[in-house]
């Protein structure tokens, strides 16, 4: 009997201890119970293994979708827009300037829509005079909790950009000058496109170009509908480089170059541009450099890629070659209209193939 009380004692307290840990209140007196349970539900949950099934299927999928191991380059986060909300400044009260429809208008303040000295809905072409710029935009609607107007700050990333107006929207402009892009719109410059804002079609044509990476940790091209910040725009679509490739523009809408130029393919190639045949880039045979054997030799660094293409509409997709890692010096053979890729790695034409690796061969150019 003398057992059976204890054993129902030591049960009562051990309930009582978890009644305890599990109702356990903060110093708030609110009670954690379901928070904590929940924690440990998502760390269950994270540390289920997988079944060996759906392990084969990831790997079958990784397989198929990414055929390379070299290190996916980071791509910022997309911004719903490309502009931040900011509260107008104060003089922005002041009475609005006389807009042109037509020809280039200044630093100031103006107001879309019709009347005397509004500017039209419609797009305009917005050229960074100086480094200390400011362009807001206001739809004549949002404000703070505070009844101050909310705009969005427009960034310039690049010589220019694009942004549509309606009516009843405001514009605040400094360190720039806008104009209407019926009257005057982006271009090419000797068959360059410095980076900014272009509407495909209209400023740039769709076809193949090159992709000259200029500055930063990343560069290349991004992709949307629509230049009004109040219209939901996610640029999801990226056409991010590392060294400088062939592409070929095929896309609707407005493409973005940031970090980098695009020159036009039909009058340039990767010499005009910098790139001598042995330096890391993408390469066009029968253009670029000579139907052949190249010895590519890694640069030491265990980070060292090739790839050999057969067009730049889809590169990924067209992989003769696909990325492929190298540790060693390695001969690759090429044929006219292809293309080959390689990074943190140098180039070379080999003389004698059939002899092995050629060290001491010529430019991948001569």
């Amino acid at each position: 009997m003398k057992k059976l009380i204890s054993i129902i004692l030591c049960m009562a307290m051990l309930a009582g201890v978890l009644a305890f840990a599990g109702c356990k209140n903060n110093k708030d007196n609110q009670d954690t119970t379901a928070a904590s349970t929940g924690i440990d539900a998502v760390n269950a949950a994270n540390t289920t293994e997988p079944s060996a099934d759906s392990t084969a299927a990831e790997s079958s999928t990784a397989k198929e979708t990414k055929p390379s191991s070299r290190p996916t380059q980071t791509v910022p986060a997309a911004a719903t827009t490309d502009a931040q909300v900011v509260t107008l400044p104060t003089n922005s009260t002041e009475k609005p300037d006389d807009g042109s429809s037509t020809g280039w208008n200044g630093a100031g303040n103006y107001k879309c829509g019709s009347g005397s000295g509004k500017l039209a809905p419609g797009e305009y072409y917005i050229v960074k005079t100086s480094s200390n710029y400011s362009a807001l935009l206001w739809d004549g609607k949002k404000k703070d909790d505070k009844g101050q107007p909310l705009a969005y700050d427009i960034t310039i990333d690049g010589t220019h950009t694009l942004v549509t107006l309606e009516s009843g929207y405001e514009l605040y402009i400094s360190g720039c000058k806008f104009i209407n892009t019926v009257s005057e719109h982006p271009k090419a410059v000797n068959g360059k496109y410095a980076p900014g804002t272009y509407k495909i079609g209209r400023d740039i044509q769709k076809g193949e170009y090159i992709i000259k990476k200029t500055s930063g940790a990343y560069g290349g091209l991004s992709f949307k509908k629509s230049v009004n910040p109040y219209v939901q725009n996610v640029a999801s679509d990226f056409k991010m480089v590392d060294v400088s490739v062939y592409y070929t523009l095929s896309k609707d809408g407005y493409v973005h170059i940031t970090g980098c130029e695009l020159y036009d393919a039909a009058s340039h190639d990767m010499a005009s541009i910098g790139c001598d045949g042995t330096t890391p880039a993408m390469y066009k045979v029968g253009k670029d450099i000579k139907t052949g054997t190249y010895t590519i030799t890694p640069d030491g660094s265990g980070k060292s890629y090739y790839a050999v293409y057969k067009n730049s509409t889809d590169a990924s997709g067209s992989a003769r070659i696909v990325e492929t890692r190298i540790t060693k010096a390695t001969n690759v053979a090429v044929s006219d209209g292809e293309y080959i890729w390689f990074y943190r790695a140098s180039m070379k034409y080999c003389q004698n193939p059939n002899s092995g690796l050629d060290f001491d061969a010529t430019a991948a150019s001569e």
